[in-house]
């Protein structure tokens, strides 16, 4: 018995993992598919046992030159009785689900069930220096009738699944015109994720197409429990279509341990909290609010923004707080710090200074760079590496890889 795959668009068959595969002469199997092989008097299962065989039998046929293609009188497509008489029938057991249907397993067992269960129980009650050389004698067909009869048992899901697609396709198939709320009711009546995946998708886009009110669906698909179905293709399409209007108000909201994101569209966008009016496919930054995740509108300079005003402010009704008592000393803090003082230090090295927070003797390092961070621009990173060991306590080069790395890091994640 072989696996019928597909190599150059062409069904091939390989019998050993890795090794060349061998095509078909004339007329040509299904691929994916299970055909048997019929090689009088071959020796072994191995490739190059067979490729042997079958440049012998082209060969005796006249054909010259080494041809290992399988014509038609040596194939046919594999029955279920099959793994009782093939030679390697032993490693398809476990395979046939794929390939037959409960009918063909229902007949089998009841072709070969009953006369092993006899012959079992002849074995059992014969005396004991003979029970273990008779049930030895069926151990073969122990292991591949029982493997069949097991896997006939794994057919059954497999097979309530396609009369569920059957039939929910033929609900589907009768909707009539569209009706947005309709639909998604009848959606929600159907049986089977992957149709109710592929209406939800026909939804979205006739949504797009007539100008539908998005908010409303969605709400109606919330309510019909639709939102616990992983649908991409419906955010796909609905996503350049969503106003993510703000929804939080009065409250404070710490940004101390926020990250900028990537805003893609999704259930869980749909239904956060929002700070401002989000855009998908922009950035804006998540914080934790209450346990949960808040989407705020703004970049990482937001954060900086924050800062420079002293950690608090105003912003959609809300009170934006970076660097409070509480997030002062995290990590996250010290790496915005170190993201401000290298700018200053580049763009006005004398507020850079300032930082300090008191006057510093003309010996001092930090004085010395500023004086000569106005005549050469190569002190002012020397400027910037002296403020950050000291305002930060972190030495220069490592502070800008971390910041480096948690910048990366937050341009790459998308939610």
């Amino acid at each position: 018995m072989a696996f019928v795959q597909e190599f150059a668009g062409k069904p091939v068959i390989r019998l050993q993992w890795g090794k060349e595969a061998l095509f078909f002469d004339g007329k040509q199997p299904v691929a994916p598919s299970l055909v048997t092989l019929d090689l009088p008097g071959l020796k072994g299962t191995g490739h190059t046992t067979v490729s042997d065989w079958l440049i012998a039998y082209h060969q005796q046929r006249g054909k010259s030159g080494e041809h290992t293609d399988i014509a038609e009188a040596l194939w046919r497509v594999s029955v279920l009785d099959d793994i009782l008489d093939t030679r390697n029938g032993s490693d398809f057991v476990w395979h046939l689900s794929t390939y037959f249907t409960l009918g063909e397993f229902a007949d089998f067992a009841v072709k070969h069930g009953p006369s092993l269960i006899g012959d079992l129980r002849a074995a059992i009650e014969l005396a004991r220096k003979q029970r273990a050389s008779a049930l030895r004698k069926l151990d073969k067909r122990v292991e591949r009738v029982g493997g069949a009869l097991y896997a006939g048992t794994r057919r059954l899901p497999f097979e309530i699944n396609e009369l569920e697609m059957a039939e929910d396709r033929e609900a589907v198939a009768q909707l009539g015109a569209f009706d947005a709320m309709r639909w998604i009711d009848v959606c929600a009546s159907l049986k089977n994720d992957t149709v109710k995946r592929e209406l939800l998708d026909k939804i979205a886009a006739e949504l797009v197409a007539s100008g539908g009110d998005l908010p409303a669906a969605l709400s109606r698909m919330i309510e019909r429990k639709l939102d616990d179905l992983y649908a991409p293709e419906l955010w796909k399409l609905l996503g350049p279509h969503l106003q993510l209007p703000g929804n939080l108000t009065g409250e404070a909201i710490d940004l101390t341990k926020a990250r900028e994101v990537t805003v893609t569209a999704s259930w869980h966008v749909w239904t956060a909290k929002r700070v401002g009016p989000i855009k998908i496919g922009r950035a804006a930054l998540m914080a934790t609010y209450d346990k949960e995740l808040v989407y705020v509108r703004g970049e990482r300079k937001l954060l900086h923004s924050i800062r420079a005003r002293g950690g608090s402010i105003q912003r959609w009704g809300n009170t934006l707080v970076v660097g409070g008592r509480k997030g002062e000393n995290t990590v996250q803090a010290k790496l915005l710090e170190v993201e401000r003082i290298d700018t200053l230090a580049q763009v006005d090295p004398k507020s850079a200074a300032r930082l300090v927070g008191e006057a510093l003797p003309d010996a001092h390092p930090i004085t010395t760079a500023l004086a000569r961070a106005h005549a050469d621009p190569t002190w002012r990173r020397i400027l910037a590496d002296l403020l950050i060991e000291r305002l930060v306590g972190i030495d220069a080069d490592v502070a800008r890889r971390l910041a480096r790395a948690q910048a990366g890091s937050n341009r790459r994640s998308r939610f």
